[in-house]
């Protein structure tokens, strides 16, 4: 059923879930570890972060990651016992999965709440399957 809210306007800054938890320094093919902390940092360098409302949140659980992959699957990739969608074992990149899925999911819940835009600067979703990496 459609909403009678109106429209939001955005003349307040973009609610914005960024954390440095994010970012995971790795090596890898992909740079998608560490384009949240880029663009925030393109952002001030441009003197758009001032529009930004950013906010702090909590990183997911491991279970609630299992809501979407299968509980091996994702105690593997975080044991780095099995490879992640960048090709390593790392550690740093498998705690930084928590917080970028924690961020996507806090965006989306204030999003659907609110009826508003919310930013989560994340990238590499793409990379996971339920099983596969």
């Amino acid at each position: 059923m459609p909403s009678n809210k109106p429209a939001p306007t955005h003349s307040s800054p973009l609610r914005t879930y960024y954390d440095p938890r994010m970012v995971a320094s790795i090596s890898s093919y992909s740079p998608s570890a560490q384009k949240p902390a880029a663009l925030m940092e393109h952002w001030k360098t441009h003197g758009l972060y001032d529009q930004l409302d950013v906010h702090s949140f909590s990183p997911l659980a491991p279970i609630e990651v299992c809501a979407a992959h299968d509980a091996h699957y994702v105690k593997g990739i975080l044991d780095g016992s099995i490879k992640n969608g960048f090709g390593t074992a790392d550690a740093e990149a498998a705690k930084s999965f928590l917080w970028t899925n924690g961020s996507m999911l806090n965006a989306a819940r204030y999003a659907m709440k609110n009826k508003d835009h919310a930013l989560a600067p994340v990238s590499g979703f793409h990379h996971a399957g339920f099983v596969t990496a």
